[in-house]
């Protein structure tokens, strides 16, 4: 994602938090809402990492193994990356849903804070994926050089045949 797009994402989200009508008044939570909050988005808070180390540990292994893998385990690699972030954008947009229903100081701060951390994550996927377009470009490209390398050597090979058969029918 560009920093255009990441720019666009932050407002989208912004706006969804200042827009909504239920904007026009923040809710006071008493204790009990407010121990329910609690424990509401502390489910969400724990839910939201997991699944972002789990976009992490791809992260890790393109860093770990990236000029050993093969164009075809960096198109899974790649796929596998888009659906957890996709799964993670949802969680996300699920538990925004639930700050913009609960409308209180501490669920607009929250907005504020988790938007901040989606734009971070959003920059790491597209840093990624542009990682591995890299790479599997690179693969494609040596593949691409492999395969001219082969046609020329067959071709040659070929060429060094017909030769020698010439030889040997000019010498009889």
């Amino acid at each position: 994602m560009s920093s255009k797009d990441e720019d666009i994402v932050g407002e989208q989200y912004e706006d969804s938090i200042m827009e909504t009508p239920e904007r026009k008044r923040i809710r006071k939570l008493n204790k009990k809402g407010l121990e329910l909050y609690e424990k509401t988005k502390d489910a969400w808070v724990k839910k939201l990492p997991k699944t972002w180390t789990r976009v992490e540990t791809f992260f890790s292994q393109l860093a770990e193994s990236d000029s050993t893998l093969t164009l075809e385990q960096l198109k899974i690699m790649e796929s596998d990356i888009v659906k957890l972030h996709t799964s993670y954008q949802s969680i996300f947009d699920d538990y925004i849903g639930f700050l913009l229903r609960t409308n209180s100081v501490e669920s607009v701060e929250e907005m504020k804070l988790q938007t901040k951390i989606i734009k971070a994550h959003e920059s790491a996927v597209e840093i990624n994926l542009r990682q591995i377009d890299q790479y599997k470009k690179s693969r494609l490209e040596a593949s691409t050089v492999r395969s001219q390398v082969s046609r020329l050597s067959r071709k040659s090979g070929s060429d060094i045949s017909q030769s020698s058969s010439l030889l040997q029918k000019n010498t009889c």
